[in-house]
């Protein structure tokens, strides 16, 4: 029982892959045990639309969409640019949008912890569902100006796109490139099917149906984004978590990532997991059969830490549409020095041992505490820290008003430029690199990028505005924020 209850307690945290797959789906006879965090129910507005196939796009130009500020939520107008409806909802950023589809697979107690879902070469399964140019499950929308409910398929893709729309704007803005589109799934069902389970209130075993809520999710295979269902029993909470741009924001970094850097991820052996929601690696996998391993972690931590980033960027350098999620908004604040309970954002080495997966972490009642085995942690404590050391950067800029429009800016193009830099630093990190020796990328990258930022910059008059100044405040940020790390710019005797 053990294990079953394992992998309850894991499921909110899974992501997932779409495909073909060797297995035909759920089958058999046995008796199906619904498992916790059944989907909330959620209807069409607009039936009659989703049978309509408009000759000519409808341009949507305005609607109202559900926004987290702060603790609280307000509805407020959209001005929409670039969101079309014809075929589905489509926009510069978004390809097609899918609503209500299910994909299943099949899973088994039987098989080792961590393998119950893997096919029988030893590969991870994949859900299997309906084709995605299927026109049933295509999502339209055949008026403008509409307010849909918050509890339709319509309200929510409405808001998940022009929140998608929104933060590709802002990437095109400062980076000024493209992207490949995405797709958008709007609360579809992906359900694991696990055999063997043994029911504890009669002693038999039966087939367990474990499906994914309260979640999103971004994979590159596709690439997709996927907004999940809530739980039945959050039908009516605060906010949902699609009604947070800075959530919708996080997603599409992932995006940005992986279209720039996924192939030198692949090239050291590291690939993204949907279904685990981490990297996995694929030499670890080859030499002891588990493909979690130190390296995939920091490397997930990256990943995190750089979509907190833009997304923080993208919204102006505010977190205020994200701290008032439950559970996790405040830890994630990048601003904020500390976690929400006041701990400091600091990676010390018994909480890289637990981010390595060297020791146990007790699970706490109080969902409000970091999780220091969660990417998503480690990637906080690095968020915060290269923010800090962009704005040190800035700050030496004369051409800059610290919060302005331009200076969020700047920080946005430095995490660009920083990434590129720890994706060809990261080279370094083969799959015998251990312990803290996986954070040199993070030094040598933020050593290239302050270097890079120095040259022909119109430097502020003042005094720590010069080069060695600044340098010398990054080191000790770094020694400070991440004593594991051999700081940048170090001297014999110190930071200077």
């Amino acid at each position: 029982m053990r294990k079953h209850a394992l992998a309850l307690a894991g499921l909110s945290g899974l992501l997932f892959g779409c495909g073909g797959d060797d297995d035909d789906g759920p089958r058999g006879v046995l008796e199906i045990v619904p498992g916790p965090g059944v989907p909330a129910a959620y209807r069409l507005a607009d039936p009659d639309c989703q049978a309509t196939r408009p000759s000519t796009p409808l341009a949507l130009n305005n609607t109202v969409v559900p926004a987290w500020e702060g603790d609280g939520l307000s509805l407020k107008p959209a001005t929409m640019q670039g969101i079309v409806s014809d075929d589905s909802l489509r926009s510069e950023a978004v390809s097609l949008t899918r609503y209500a589809d299910k994909f299943e697979r099949l899973c088994d107690f039987q098989k080792p912890d961590g393998r119950e879902c893997d096919n029988p070469s030893g590969k991870e399964k994949s859900w299997v569902g309906p084709d995605p140019q299927s026109p049933q499950g295509k999502l339209r929308v055949c008026k403008d100006g509409v307010a849909f409910d918050r509890d339709t398929y319509e309200g929510v893709g409405l808001t998940s796109t022009h929140y998608i729309e929104r933060a590709y704007g802002r990437y095109q803005a400062i980076a000024g490139k493209t992207l490949p589109q995405i797709k958008l799934y709007v609360l579809p069902h992906f359900v694991d099917y696990y055999d063997n389970f043994v029911d504890q209130r009669d002693g038999r075993t039966k087939r367990l149906e474990l499906t994914v809520t309260h979640n999103l999710a971004y994979f590159p295979g596709s690439p997709l984004i996927v907004v999940f269902p809530e739980k039945k029993e959050a039908v009516n909470p605060a906010g949902f978590l699609w009604e947070s741009s800075f959530v919708l924001a996080h997603e599409f970094g992932h995006h940005i990532d992986f279209t720039a850097h996924g192939q030198l991820q692949e090239q050291i052996g590291l690939t993204w997991s949907p279904a685990r929601h981490g990297f996995l690696d694929l030499a670890s996998f080859a030499s002891t059969g588990s493909a979690a391993s130190e390296r995939s972690q920091v490397a997930g931590a990256y990943a995190e830490a750089f979509a907190d980033l833009l997304a923080f960027y993208a919204e102006g350098g505010s977190s205020q549409a994200l701290v008032g999620l439950k559970c996790f908004g405040k830890n994630r604040d990048v601003a904020r020095e500390t976690f929400a309970g006041g701990l400091d954002k600091i990676m010390t080495d018994d909480r890289l041992g637990l981010l390595l997966g060297r020791a146990n972490e007790p699970r706490d009642a109080d969902c409000t505490k970091p999780r220091f085995s969660d990417i998503h942690t480690g990637g906080a404590i690095l968020a915060h820290t290269l923010d800090r050391a962009f704005k040190m950067l800035t700050a030496a800029d004369s051409t800059l008003t610290p919060g302005s429009e331009a200076e969020i800016a700047a920080r946005y193009r430095l995490t660009l430029a920083f990434k590129d830099r720890l994706a060809e630093a990261s080279t370094s990190m083969t799959s015998d690199a251990r312990g803290a020796a996986l954070f040199a990328p993070f030094s040598t990258a933020l050593t290239a990028v302050t270097d890079q930022h120095f040259t022909g910059l119109p430097l502020r008059d003042e005094p720590g505005a010069e080069p060695q100044g600044v340098r010398s405040e990054i080191c000790r940020l770094v020694a400070e924020r991440l004593p594991i790390v051999q700081p940048p710019f170090q001297l014999a005797g110190g930071c200077g």
